[in-house]
């Protein structure tokens, strides 16, 4: 949502392909991307290896620049998502000429119905029903560096180190 307000805001002209009545990745809905031709995808969803190699079987001839929001876990973490986040960006990097990987620590802010957080006291954060503080970074100003990026065409990879994204 946040990188979408923000794409608007900006006068991009924006397509949404998620899960509701356009379609979903992990169906054969994700062909109706076949031949569509855009700047740009950011790809704030992929899970896993197969879901990113899908999508750039679909894309690759129309698509010229891949943005993957990935995380921090795919180079800290040791458990199932932070090795399907890895081998996601692998895949990507195996594949894609021009691609961007940015690896946010968890991302909080207005509109995250996770339940995973307090926000009661904003910009604090804590884990629910704890004291224990989140060391997080913000939604809304990570979109922003996001779509910054991708304005300035950049590539490579960006990981959030010592509360600032660093390539």
């Amino acid at each position: 949502k946040h990188i979408v307000s923000e794409l608007e805001e900006r006068n991009h002209s924006v397509v949404l392909f998620n899960r509701s009545t356009f379609g979903d990745r992990n169906t054969d809905d994700i062909q109706k991307l076949k031949g569509k031709k855009f700047d740009c995808v950011i790809d704030v969803c992929g899970y896993t290896s197969n879901q990113v190699s899908t999508l750039i079987d679909v894309i690759y001839d129309t698509i010229p620049y891949y943005i993957f929001i990935s995380s921090t876990a795919a180079i800290l973490g040791s458990d199932k998502y932070s090795f399907d986040k890895k081998e996601s960006e692998e895949e990507l990097i195996g594949k894609y000429d021009k691609y961007l990987i940015m690896r946010p620590y968890y991302l909080c802010g207005e509109f995250d119905y996770t339940n995973r957080f307090d926000y009661s006291e904003w910009p604090k954060v804590y884990w629910k029903n704890t004291e224990v503080e989140v060391d997080y970074d913000d939604v809304s100003l990570f979109s922003k560096k996001v779509v910054e990026l991708m304005e300035d065409n950049q590539t490579g990879i960006y990981t959030r180190i010592n509360n600032r994204l660093d390539i």
